[in-house]
């Protein structure tokens, strides 16, 4: 047993869903969602921000809709002349990481309170 009563799964849980939401900050603050670039045209796109050859602009008013983007933004996106760029694969990489420690943290707690304890 760790000090203050802390169990190793649980602080375990902590780092990876730590990590998990790093990703996901990084993941949807960052503009390369999907990427094109044959030599002429250079084109990214994200959740807030689209840039084409260097020139870039803000869409306004997608805050809300943060969640849903990134879920259809997967799926959508994907063509022929697109990629999936990196802050897609952050963000799903920051969605597995929070599932696995959010249920870490949960068996943990469960297992050091007690099944009764915990719904």
């Amino acid at each position: 047993m760790l000090p203050l009563g802390l169990h190793p799964v649980y602080l375990a849980g902590l780092v990876v869903l730590g990590l998990g939401i790093l990703f996901h900050i990084i993941g949807l603050a960052t503009p390369a969602w999907s990427v094109f670039d044959n030599g002429l045209i250079d084109k990214t796109l994200g959740l807030f921000r689209a840039c084409l050859n260097g020139n870039c602009f803000n869409y306004e008013g997608t805050g809300f809709i943060t969640i849903i983007c990134a879920i259809v933004w997967a799926a959508a996106v994907k063509d022929d002349t697109d990629d999936i760029g990196y802050s897609c694969v952050l963000s799903i990489i920051g969605g597995i990481l929070i599932s696995v420690g959010g249920w870490v943290l949960y068996i943990s707690v469960r297992r050091t309170i007690g099944y009764a304890n915990v719904p």
